[in-house]
């Protein structure tokens, strides 16, 4: 992107549009059952496991207390269903085998030439110096998995409704 030259006023008007770009619009109502989505969330989606709101749920993935304030039923969908398709480069996965064989797959917390730091899927925070690793990758964006084949479309739209609902303390 080219740099810009503009008032700090201007700047801030640049930061409301973008920011209201995936905003939730007021018009736009969720078809699902916002209850029946919790009930999912909570259970059978298994979305706190990384998940949390509030002070609730798992710290690998974003929190979601305000996400309905924050993104639109499409972003949310999409979400739900291509979870690869926007990830949070803090929240990119990442894949190392140690030269003892055994294979980790977390979230990248911190790297250097000599280390890497990560946070694995039970949620352990690990460390590892690079020359005992045979292996690391980054080829794998995001560790949720794409829940199209395991909740009926009713289901997603329940989850989407109940995602929508939150929008934390105003």
């Amino acid at each position: 992107m080219p740099a810009v030259r503009a008032s700090d006023d201007e700047l801030w008007k640049m930061v409301a549009f973008v920011k209201k770009l995936a905003a939730t619009e007021p018009h736009e109502t969720a078809p699902g059952d916002p209850a029946a989505g919790k009930a999912i969330f909570l259970g059978k989606g298994g979305c706190t496991a990384c998940h949390s709101i509030g002070a609730e749920g798992g710290i690998l993935g974003p929190e979601l207390t305000d996400v309905g304030r924050r993104r639109n039923l499409e972003y949310l969908t999409e979400s739900l269903l291509k979870p690869d398709a926007d990830v949070l480069l803090r929240y990119r996965a990442v894949r190392i085998t140690t030269k003892a064989g055994q294979n980790i797959t977390g979230i990248r917390l911190n790297e250097d030439d000599v280390s890497i730091q990560l946070r694995d899927e039970k949620g352990n925070l690990r460390s590892f110096t690079k020359d005992k690793l045979s292996a690391l990758r980054y080829d794998q964006p995001s560790l949720m998995p794409a829940y199209g084949a395991t909740l009926s479309k009713k289901e997603i739209e329940d989850v989407v409704s109940y995602l929508s609902s939150l929008r934390g303390e105003q």
